[in-house]
């Protein structure tokens, strides 16, 4: 039987400890050499991998046992638990490195993607509420409040700390005004070729009529040919809007993930800073 595996003074040693070691190396938790000593630098690296192993915070200590060699060795399968807490904490690491627009675009598609509104066709949402306050609270189907795909865009990217939505406490409710900051470079905003080339979390305006933008989201990707998205409808690429149907393309009430065509989009929109 394995033993635990504990900083002591004298320090442990011995195969068990060397074994432990080779483990933690060959899965690159351990940057110290496989001395048969168990010093601060082996319970570091076995703190470090139950973190990364996915086990529950409570259960994450500077001690080697007989689970963690097997988890390290392949000997034995993580938990549905270790597995979900591995995949959060992956996830979060890429974030920390990612670009602010994509942290934008996963904070968007984890708050706001499919909440409703409440009363339906009132523009009365968690979002909603959030920006406008208690202003929001009274907005009704018969009394809706104003559209609010652009303030779902500022939201997610306030979020994330940019400072071009936030800029002097500016906050780019209105479609209009983003892409004339964005068409002068002000802000750390800037006009992308086009939607093509534009990346997952840059902003995209939409319009059908008239001469300025009606409506924003921000790019996921660009779709492959004969894809659909979940309303059965085939497009260039997809984009995350708040505010939307299929019947509705700029005050449709829902916070989705749809297809759209180049020939709709006004601007393509790089987030700066």
């Amino acid at each position: 039987m394995f033993p635990t595996l504990i900083l002591t003074s004298p320090e442990t040693t011995g195969a068990a400890v060397k074994r432990l070691q080779r483990a933690l190396r060959k899965t690159g938790y351990l940057d110290g050499p496989a001395d048969g000593t168990f010093g601060p630098l082996t319970a570091q690296a076995c703190f470090r991998a139950k973190w990364w192993l996915g086990y529950p915070e409570e259960k994450i200590d500077h001690v080697g046992g007989a689970q963690l060699l097997a988890l390290l060795e392949g000997t034995a399968e993580p938990t549905q638990r270790q597995e979900k807490l591995r995949a959060q904490r992956l996830k979060q690491k890429e974030l920390e490195t990612a670009p602010m627009r994509e942290r934008a675009l996963d904070y968007g598609l984890t708050e706001y993607a499919g909440i409703p509104e409440d009363p339906a066709f009132s523009n009365n949402n968690v979002l909603t509420r959030k920006w406008m306050g208690s202003d929001g609270k009274a907005w009704t189907a018969r009394n809706p409040g104003p559209p609010y795909c652009s303030m779902m865009v500022s939201s997610c990217y306030i979020a994330v700390g940019s400072v071009a939505f936030a800029y002097r406490g500016w906050r780019y409710p209105y479609v209009p005004a983003l892409e004339a900051a964005a068409r002068d470079g002000r802000d750390g905003l800037a006009i992308i070729r086009n939607a093509t080339v534009a990346k997952p979390g840059d902003v995209i305006t939409f319009r059908w009529s008239g001469s300025v933008g009606q409506h924003v989201g921000m790019k996921v990707r660009n779709m492959k040919p004969n894809e659909r998205d979940e309303f059965g409808i085939g497009g260039d690429f997809l984009c995350f809007e708040a505010n939307t149907s299929p019947g509705n393309d700029a005050n449709g009430g829902l916070i989705v993930v749809r297809a759209r065509r180049l020939d709709e989009v006004n601007e393509a929109i790089h987030v700066g800073r």
